[in-house]
């Protein structure tokens, strides 16, 4: 559920500490890195730095954000606004911190100050928008701006760099079932990769399992796998053809109902099976 993102009990402490009991409390699920990666540096007027790690699960994805200061000075009253672009793919159920406040209206306040060398851990829940705009493959990352004083009122921009591959889940279809949804998701992206890195379609298959979509079947040279984003009726599907043998060129054919989806699977297939 969405609001199981908030039910872990912590505060300001170690990043170490932090990162343990989320990573602990999290541990059935895969996740987007094996440690949490550094996405926001600090910097001589700029003091905060981030660290983020995304836990997938099935219905939900679950940003865990680490918000470290990093400067010499404590920082009061700071606070963080996870605010998706308008016509975005994703939307914020819940912004939490960990044994503190659930937000509201997308901000939550990290305590009344950071100490120099002090670390509060956020949660943000994500799933799919309902609808979301044409432009909303190039929308994925997730803005967010950060807020202290030190005395004077400053703010530190953030995107937290969220994909399609954290909102895919895989969708469980028999070959038939497959065939019987091509032609209702009418929005067709093509490409081929002249040179990637598989030897097989059973290599095809590993690989697809790894960005999140379920292998359907395997005819010849031929792959079909498809996947869902989660908790929606928002589904996409992939054929794929290896011409001309092992690691030879890779035709994909991605389909769905939104322009947006196909664009973004797309993309992500040319990166992915590289």
């Amino acid at each position: 559920a969405a609001g199981s993102a908030g039910s872990m009990s912590f505060g300001g402490s170690s990043r170490t500490a932090l990162v343990a009991t989320f990573t602990n409390q999290n541990a059935t699920f895969p996740r987007s890195h094996p440690e949490p990666d550094r996405i926001l540096s600090s910097a001589p007027n700029q003091p905060l730095a981030v660290h983020y790690l995304a836990i997938w699960k099935p219905t939900e994805l679950v940003l865990g954000l680490f918000i470290s200061n990093e400067g010499g000075a404590p920082l009061d009253r700071p606070s963080i606004k996870a605010c998706p672009a308008p016509g975005a793919m994703v939307q914020v159920t819940q912004i939490a911190l960990e044994g503190g406040p659930v937000g509201a209206g997308g901000v939550v306040a990290l305590g009344e100050s950071l100490r120099p060398g002090e670390t509060v851990a956020v949660t943000v829940t994500l799933l799919p928008a309902a609808t979301f705009g044409p432009n909303a493959a190039s929308l994925l990352a997730l803005p967010c701006v950060l807020s202290y004083e030190t005395p004077a009122p400053r703010s530190q921009p953030l995107n937290v760099p969220t994909g399609v591959k954290d909102l895919l889940r895989p969708l469980s279809l028999t070959t038939a079932q497959f065939g019987q949804n091509w032609g209702q998701h009418s929005v067709e992206r093509v490409v081929r990769l002249e040179r990637s890195g598989i030897a097989s379609c059973a290599a095809f298959m590993e690989r697809a399992k790894l960005i999140n979509f379920h292998a359907v079947d395997i005819r010849g040279t031929e792959c079909i796998i498809a996947g869902k984003l989660a908790r929606s009726e928002h589904t996409v599907l992939v054929h794929c053809k290896i011409i001309g043998g092992p690691s030879g060129p890779l035709d994909f054919k991605v389909r769905s109902k939104q322009p947006a989806l196909s664009d973004a699977v797309l993309a992500l297939c040319k990166t992915a099976f590289m």
